[in-house]
Parts: structure tokens; sequence; C-alpha cells
């Protein structure tokens, strides 16, 4: 088992927070009335939380040492075909339980970094999601706009915006699948 201490220096540095959002799209038109498998999701869009750490594979011992201290999550292994790169392990939680785990392990760090800030954006996504809050059109943007405000970096490349979210709540496509109107 590793400290504490330790699981957070590593998460500051190769750990990632993450709120996912996507549109529920029958991507095949058909002849027929039935569309793909989900029938009628209550929103247009899901979200997909997630807690990840990243290493190079020769490394993967950390992560083991990561998912043994936190009992949940999985580590998943990206091999790559070119030699130019190295093998990439990933440790993975994406359970909402599993995730509410996570969230009590590190409430009472102390973060160093920018990770902190990340950290709590993304614990408020979780207890709006907790509430069922997310089903309703302000509940979801708040998540939005609070994951805009997570990992920096990575939010300029992020699909789904909050104003892009908007335009679709606001201007449904005949592709989106459930209700035209939101609460």
């Amino acid at each position: 088992m590793l400290s504490k201490d330790y699981i957070l220096g590593f998460v500051e540095g190769e750990g990632c927070f993450n709120i996912g959002v996507m549109l529920y799209t029958d991507a095949k038109p058909r002849k027929g009335t039935k569309r793909n498998k989900i029938s009628k999701p209550a929103f247009p869009f899901r979200l997909k939380p997630s807690f990840r750490v990243v290493c190079v594979n020769r490394d993967r011992k950390v992560l083991e040492g990561i998912k043994e201290t936190l009992g949940v999550g999985g580590i998943y292994l990206n091999n790559k075909k070119n030699p130019l790169y190295q093998a990439v392990a990933h440790y993975y939680v994406q359970s909402f339980a599993d995730l509410l785990k996570v969230k009590e392990f590190f409430e009472d760090c102390e973060f160093q970094t920018v990770k902190g800030e990340s950290f709590k954006n993304w614990c408020k996504c979780l207890e709006i999601m907790q509430t069922n809050r997310q089903f309703t059109k302000e509940g979801f943007l708040e998540i939005c706009k609070l994951r805009e405000q997570m990992n920096i970096h990575e939010s300029k490349n992020t699909m789904w915006k909050t104003e892009e979210v908007i335009k679709v709540l606001e201007n449904p496509c005949d592709h989106i699948i459930g209700p035209r109107h939101v609460n």
C-alpha cells in the first residue's frame, strides 16, 4: 500500500479528474421507427465522470499500488505499435460509487498545484449528479461551467463547451434521441 501523500503527489503530476459530456445520437438513419439501443433518455446529453492516472507501462507498479490503496478501479494498457512511442498504462475509475470513494480519499488532502481546483470542481459536479440535478437544464449547465474550469490545458480542446451545449438544448436536431424540451 502506498502512502496518501505519495498518491497525492503522483496524482498532481499524472492524474486527471474529468467529466465527459456526450450527446445521445442515432448515427445511422433507420427505415423503421426503431432507433439505437437507448430508447428514451431523460436528457439529450449524458455525463461520464472519471478519475485517471497515467504512466509508462514499465512504472505500472505505482498504478497497482494506487489501485490497491484506493480499492477501486482498473488498470488498462495502451500498447503502441509505433516503436517511437512507449507503452502506457492507465488507472481508471468510472463507476459512480467508486468515484465517491476516490472523492472521499482526496477530500482532506492539501493539493499543492491547480489540480486541487480541478478536484474541487469535480466534487461539485459529483454532488450535482448525486441529487440528479444534471437532468435539469440549470444543473447540467452548472456542470458544464465547472468542467470548463477543470484541467485547463485540456479544456481548450473540449468538444462540448457550455455555449455549444446551450445551442443544442435550444435547437435540437433530428438525430438527437430524447425529448425536445428541457426543464
